[in-house]
């Protein structure tokens, strides 16, 4: 089964990565990829967005070539 990094969510409300004993906290869930689907925004296209500087896209959508995460609304 594969695994996912755990994110917890601070008294500030912004959600960081789970650290215990000195490594990141491994669980079996889906709900670091749902947090990132919902709250990453998606690069919008050309026909969409005329100017490229307003298309936006998260930042970890470098790492991922063709593939890009999030939503775009």
């Amino acid at each position: 089964m594969a695994g996912d990094i755990k994110l917890i969510q601070d008294n500030s409300l912004i959600y960081t990565p789970n650290i215990v004993n000195g490594d990141l906290e491994i669980i079996t869930s889906l709900l670091t990829a749902i947090y990132m689907s919902i709250f990453c925004k998606k690069r919008a296209t050309a026909g969409l967005v005329d100017n490229p500087f307003y298309r936006e896209g998260d930042f970890v959508n470098e790492f991922y070539g063709n593939y890009e995460v999030g939503s775009l609304f």
